[in-house]
């Protein structure tokens, strides 16, 4: 019943116009020669009728592939969207492009004592990030003798924990022991990746000032922060000293 019913549907109007145009060449021609040539009406019953059909099975064919062309530009959409919302999962999960970092605020200028802050730059939860803080002064002085304990010494490890998309969590209260200036190499790991920051702090006319810069495992800047006061070189540049 199903194929009786697609046939009739794709045959119906080349039968229909097939039918009209023979019927056109034997009335519309010499009346005493009608029915005559039944062979010759035969043929053009057939190839009209050939020709209505494939003009009309090349339309069904163009609308077919026009309606499969759209599904396939929906179906695309929906997987293009169904990526998005996966790879927005996974971000959640991992961290996606959300960065920590440190920064010591709220010095005491007085006895060099401020907050440790952890801050999550990003949109993206940060989990099980953990930091070494190395102080560079110490490192100096025993760069020439490393052993364990004297590596220990210089470094400084944080556990920190889980972190808020654009947030910060109080850590420590965190003592600068030089009085002039301090330098910091920090090393974070979490379960997105690894990441560095450089830590310079400068007293100048008894207030603490900073440079900060967050850079990712293949050394790529994410993030510099640098106070208007503290000092730059001849090119208008904070000399890190990496």
């Amino acid at each position: 019943m199903k194929i009786a019913k697609q046939l009739f549907k794709e045959f119906w109007f080349p039968l229909t116009l097939s039918s009209i145009w023979v019927l056109y060449n034997i009335y519309g021609g010499d009346s005493s020669q009608k029915w005559e040539n039944v062979q010759k009406n035969i043929s053009i019953f057939g190839g009209s009728f050939f020709l209505f059909s494939w003009l009309l099975s090349q339309f069904f064919r163009v609308q077919k592939q026009i309606k499969v062309d759209d599904n396939f530009k929906a179906l695309d959409t929906r997987f293009e969207e169904s990526l998005k919302k996966f790879d927005e999962i996974i971000a959640h999960i991992s961290g996606g492009d959300s960065f920590p970092y440190f920064q010591i605020s709220t010095i005491n200028n007085e006895n060099n004592v401020g907050l440790l802050m952890a801050i999550n730059e990003g949109e993206h939860p940060l989990y099980d990030v953990t930091a070494r803080i190395v102080d560079l002064q110490k490192f100096k002085q025993i760069k020439n003798n490393l052993t364990f304990d004297s590596i220990s010494h210089c470094d400084t490890n944080v556990d920190v924990g889980n972190l808020i998309p654009s947030h910060a969590a109080m850590i420590q209260k965190w003592q600068i022991e030089n009085d002039m200036e301090q330098s910091y190499n920090v090393f974070f790991t979490a379960r997105n990746g690894s990441f560095a920051q450089l830590i310079r702090l400068k007293k100048i006319n008894n207030e603490w000032v900073s440079a900060i810069k967050v850079m990712d495992k293949d050394k790529k800047i994410l993030h510099e922060q640098i106070d208007l006061k503290y000092p730059r070189d001849i090119n208008d540049a904070v000399e890190w000293g990496e």
